[in-house]
């Protein structure tokens, strides 16, 4: 558990770009951190940038868990496009989710998710000068929000498909859980939790949860807009009751709810709700102006700071860890949190930086990149949490390459991040981490760019090690490696020839050949153009994806640079398949020289997403790190 001072503190401004056409300048985002009566929230308010003098603010409320994270990058155009309506908006990550100080063990969860609120627009208020405050709620966040209203006084609700029966809610967690690529097992003093996707629901959490029924609660405020799926629309039973207790309330449908929720490399922004949405508000806040008595409308002056102190809690002993805004300003920006132990003590001991998994913001799935971030500052090893450009808080120069897992720019970043980091941290030397397509960029990262300061790259579970543009995921050489070992393997089973030759196989004779040629380009059997070394000189924006694949010559090359490589796997993972079918020769070389380590982790799935394989891969790369860099 972390716990973040109290104080206000506005950590860093971030300009970004709105992906509707709008000015790169058009909206200033700035990262900040909102009190709260134990700790603090991590959040952005968002601005038009010629910071207009208005009364009237904006609080999203994000849902809870992997909707949280996969909702990220639509929230995040919904703020930017009520900025420019010259209104102020505050999302933020609940306590003990996302980039905010705690876990999934806290307790009082639910109670403390209802103060979350409170405190958020007591910050909007005090610091922001919004006398008017309007709360927009997705999925729980939603429901959150209107429960809020008792304690806490608002103008107006936007509930977006809010969970309107919390027994409800707690079955499809416990069917997500359920349908997990890992059987969960919880522990006995745990029986009753449920891990979801990454995300666990204590049972304290999951019986509070349970007792909720919107329909029969009444919240307090002038006017509510509930945003139905238009693709699941559940009636007006909710705006019936409400209206018949004479609350002011309308519903409309919108659609690209399920495309919005999905994987966070598949999401599509609904534009249509969040135009449908901002249209409303707009309306709601030119009805309102001029009800109350006219009131000072300058807004405070932000008080600027660049760090937080936090506490750790899951660490023995206990220790302080300070928690600060990483910002490297060039165009785009890039964004990120920088973990670190609060009494700096200087140490020789390398900066890991963690990349994106997938297209998931920075805190990674099920908050993997942030328990790993807080646990090695815990161990001595300063941390960086990164968000590439296009992906989570750093914005994307063209807006038809947001969202990207693998995009061309990512070795720019780095460089640029290390350069960064080596202008703040002269004698510092960098070691690069990331999951599945962070393991990618790491991975390329070391063979191409020419910073010396770039020492190590450590791969969890990599699924490619060689990408380019226009390739995906359906068609990467990792899948289609993965497709040809399972046919090779019923080939030689006389039932699936008779299937394949009588027509009922699901591939066909056509899509066997399809599929031995797919074999004989994934050996390499054409020649190969040559690759270039790396050059002292060569600069960051000239790196892109390699052109040609040549996985035992990228090794080489890495090793030929002096840096170091090591490997985790999931032992169901195809990774270290994939790993030996294109270098087994340079492979096993390599770690027999000791250039190249490799380790498994037992009973997981690919992105770590129980507590238990979490702490094991945890223990295990921390272990690794302590070995290779404490004596040193």
């Amino acid at each position: 558990m972390i716990m973040l001072a109290t104080a206000i503190e506005v950590a860093s401004e971030h300009k970004g770009k709105p992906d509707d056409g709008l000015s790169f300048d058009a909206i200033r985002r700035t990262a900040c951190y909102v009190p709260t009566g134990s700790g603090s929230l991590f959040a952005w308010l968002h601005e038009r940038s010629d910071n207009p003098n208005v009364e009237h603010g904006v609080i999203i409320c994000p849902p809870i868990g992997h909707e949280q994270l996969h909702s990220h990058r639509a929230l995040r155009h919904l703020a930017d496009h009520l900025a420019m309506e010259s209104v102020p908006v505050l999302r933020f990550d609940w306590s003990g989710t996302g980039d905010s100080p705690g876990n999934d063990e806290d307790p009082d969860r639910y109670s403390t998710w209802l103060s979350d609120i409170t405190n958020a627009v007591q910050w909007m208020r005090h610091t922001c000068g919004c006398h008017r405050v309007t709360l927009i709620g997705l999925r729980m966040g939603a429901t959150l929000a209107a429960l809020a209203t008792t304690d806490c006084e608002v103008d107006n609700l936007v509930l977006w498909a809010p969970v309107q029966k919390g027994r409800t809610y707690v079955r499809e967690m416990k069917a997500i859980g359920l349908t997990s690529a890992v059987s969960v097992v919880a522990t006995s003093d745990r029986n009753q939790d449920i891990e979801a996707a990454g995300f666990t629901l204590g049972s304290r959490t999951i019986a509070d949860l349970g007792q909720i029924e919107l329909q029969s609660f009444r919240p307090q405020c002038r006017r509510i807009l509930v945003v139905v799926r238009e693709d699941l629309p559940d009636g007006h039973q909710l705006c019936d009751e409400w209206a018949t207790a004479g609350i002011d309330v309308e519903q409309i449908a919108c659609p690209g709810y399920f495309e919005m929720m999905t994987e966070p490399h598949r999401t599509e922004v609904p534009q249509q709700a969040i135009c449908d949405i901002s249209n409303w508000i707009s309306h709601v806040i030119k009805s309102q102006q001029g009800l109350d008595e006219a009131k000072d409308s300058v807004r405070p002056r932000l008080t600027r700071m660049s760090e937080t102190t936090c506490k750790s809690l899951d660490t023995q002993p206990e220790c302080d860890i300070r928690e600060s805004i990483f910002e490297v300003d060039c165009q785009p920006g890039l964004f990120g949190i920088i973990t670190e132990l609060a009494t700096s003590v200087e140490n020789e001991l390398p900066i890991v930086v963690l990349l994106n998994a997938g297209s998931a913001n920075r805190t990674g799935p099920g908050r993997l990149n942030v328990f790993m971030a807080r646990h090695f500052a815990s161990i001595g090893f300063r941390c960086l949490r990164l968000d590439l450009g296009g992906i989570g808080d750093s914005p994307c120069e063209s807006a038809g390459r947001e969202n990207d897992p693998y995009p061309a720019t990512a070795f720019r970043d780095i460089d640029r991040t290390i350069e960064e980091l080596v202008r703040r941290y002269p004698t510092k030397r960098i070691v690069l981490m990331g999951l599945c397509s962070g393991a990618y960029a790491a991975f390329q990262a070391a063979a191409q760019l020419p910073n010396r300061a770039l020492i190590e790259s450590v791969l969890i579970n990599p699924l490619t090690f060689f990408w380019m543009d226009g390739m995906t995921l359906e068609t990467a050489p990792s899948k289609q490696l993965t497709t040809f070992h399972y046919h090779i393997g019923a080939a030689i089973q006389p039932r699936k020839w008779l299937k394949l030759v009588s027509g009922r196989s699901k591939i066909g004779i056509v899509g066997a050949i399809q599929l031995l040629a797919c074999r004989l380009k994934l050996l390499n059997l054409s020649p190969r153009e040559s690759r270039k070394p790396v050059m002292e000189d060569q600069s960051s924006s000239s790196i892109f994806h390699p052109p040609v694949e040549d996985l035992s010559a990228d090794l080489r090359r890495i090793a030929d640079t002096g840096r170091h490589l090591a490997m985790f796997f999931s032992s169901s993972d195809p990774g270290f398949g994939i790993l030996n079918f294109h270098a087994r020769r340079e492979a096993t070389r390599q770690r027999s020289s000791g250039r190249l380590n490799v380790g498994f982790i037992d009973k997981t799935d690919h992105t770590f997403s129980t507590r238990a394989a979490r702490s094991d891969l945890i223990q295990a790369v921390s272990a690794y790190l302590v070995r290779r860099y404490s004596a040193k």
